[in-house]
């Protein structure tokens, strides 16, 4: 393999190092934001802790696949490990999807108990009218 294509190899992989470790500083700030917002909606907090549990998993997987991509030797390399990544976080988001819905459907349905249980009380509590 010449030298250029070489190079190039490691360049495409530094270059997505680089761009991974920009997408965590903004994944982490977007997460700082949501996180704040659960206090005003406590039954959602569950699925950002989800949201941000897949999401370090990808970041992780990504860092993982640029680090290996630098290191590739030939282009055939590159390929096996673009294509080993793919399937892998395709599997991923299937598997976190199921997890996701299963959350989600608790969540609600906690939200709902909770609605519930208020509207019992605010109905039933005694009123004093003066």
């Amino acid at each position: 393999m010449m030298h250029e294509e070489k190079q190039l190899l490691k360049d495409l992989g530094t270059a997505a190092e680089e761009t991974v470790e920009r997408l965590w500083e903004a994944k982490e700030n977007l997460f700082g934001a949501a996180q704040k917002s659960t206090s005003a909606f406590p039954w959602i907090a569950g699925l950002n802790n989800k949201l941000q549990t897949y999401a370090e998993q990808h970041f992780s997987a990504a860092l993982r696949f640029a680090s290996e991509l630098s290191q590739a030797k030939e282009f055939d390399d590159f390929s096996r490990l673009q294509i080993e990544f793919m399937q892998a976080e395709i599997k991923s988001l299937g598997e976190q999807a199921v997890d996701f819905t299963q959350e989600f459907f608790k969540s609600a349905a906690n939200a709902t108990q909770a609605s519930l249980d208020i509207q019992s009380w605010s109905r039933d509590r005694p009123r004093n009218y003066v």
